[in-house]
C-alpha cells in the first residue's frame, strides 16, 4: 500500500504497552482505516470475534479520521455466510462504511503498480542473457538442497508432458510465463543427471519434488500457489543471484515437462 499510495498510505506499527490500537494502515484521501487478519486457517469464531473486537476498539482512537473500515484478510475462497454477514451489518447499521479485501482486490491493487514498483516488491526478473549463465554449478546448489528432504516411494512416472499441459492446469499467464522461461534452459538439468556420478541422485530428487506436489494438491492448492511453493522448494528464497533464480525455474521446468509435477491433459 505504501508503494500504490507513497504521499498518502500510513503505516501504523505497533507501540510500546498500547498497540497499534486497532489500525494497522491509513489511507488518509479516501478515510480509510485497514485492519488486516491473515492467519493460516481462518476459523469462523475467531474472525468473527477478531471483526467485533477490532471494529469495536477503533473507535475510540481513530473515530473523527475515518469513514470507511476495510477488514483485509487472506482467503482466496471467501468469507463464510456468518462472516459475511457480519460485515453486511456493521455496514448497514453502524456509522461506518465497511468493506472487505481479500485476495482479487488485493491482486488488482498490486499490479496497479508501475514497473519500478512492482520489481521492488517481488525482485528484478532475470533477464533473456542470464539464460545463458546456467552452469552445473548453479544447478548443483539447487538440487542438493532439494534432495535432502524426506523422501517415500514414488509412483510410477508418468508419459511424456504434452503441450497442452499449460493450460489444463488452469495457470495464469504470469505462471505460463515463469514455466516457458525455465523450459529455455530446462535440458540442462537432465544432462546433468546424466553425467553425475551417483545415477540414483535424479531419482531421488524425482521423488522429493512429486511428493511434494502430490500434498499440495491433496490439501487442494490452487495451481499458480503450487508453482509457488515449488519453487521454494526448489530454494528460490535462498538465492539472490539472478543465475541462481533462473537455475530454480529450470529445475521446476524440467520436472513439468517430465510429468512429475502437475497433471497431464486428458485425450
Amino acid at each position: 500500500m505504501e508503494l500504490r499510495y507513497p504521499d498518502d498510505f500510513r503505516r501504523v506499527r505497533p507501540w510500546g504497552n498500547y498497540g497499534d490500537r486497532k489500525n494497522d494502515g491509513y489511507l488518509q484521501s479516501k478515510r480509510m482505516m485497514f485492519q488486516v487478519y491473515a492467519p493460516n486457517e481462518l476459523a469462523e469464531r475467531d474472525t468473527l470475534q477478531k471483526i467485533d473486537d477490532d471494529y469495536v476498539g477503533a473507535v475510540p482512537y481513530w473515530e473523527q479520521y475515518f469513514d470507511t473500515w476495510v477488514f483485509v484478510h487472506n482467503s482466496r475462497d471467501g468469507l463464510s455466510p456468518n462472516v459475511n454477514q457480519k460485515l453486511l451489518d456493521l455496514d448497514v447499521q453502524g456509522p461506518f462504511r465497511v468493506k472487505q479485501w481479500g485476495f482479487a482486490k488485493l491482486h488488482d491493487e498490486v499490479f496497479k503498480l508501475d514497473p519500478t514498483s512492482l520489481q521492488r516488491l517481488f525482485r528484478p526478473p532475470p533477464a533473456i542473457a542470464d539464460l545463458h549463465s546456467i552452469t552445473y554449478e548453479n544447478l548443483v546448489n539447487v538440487l542438493q538442497y532439494v534432495a535432502k528432504k524426506p523422501l517415500e516411494e514414488s509412483g510410477e512416472k508418468k508419459e511424456e508432458v504434452p503441450l497442452r499441459k499449460l493450460d489444463a492446469n488452469g495457470f495464469s499467464d504470469e505462471s505460463k510465463e515463469l514455466i516457458k522461461l525455465g523450459n529455455r534452459k530446462s535440458r540442462y538439468v537432465g544432462e546433468f543427471f546424466d553425467s553425475w556420478n551417483d545415477l540414483t541422485y535424479g531419482d531421488e530428487v524425482s521423488n522429493s519434488f512429486n511428493q511434494e506436489y502430490q500434498q499440495l494438491r491433496n490439501d487442494n492448492v490452487p495451481a499458480d500457489e503450487i508453482l509457488s511453493r515449488l519453487l521454494d522448494f526448489a530454494g528460490f528464497r535462498k538465492v539472490s543471484d539472478a543465475r541462481d533464480i533462473m537455475a530454480v525455474y529450470a529445475v521446476v521446468a524440467y520436472y513439468f515437462e517430465s510429468c512429475d509435477i502437475f497433471e497431464s491433459p486428458l485425450e
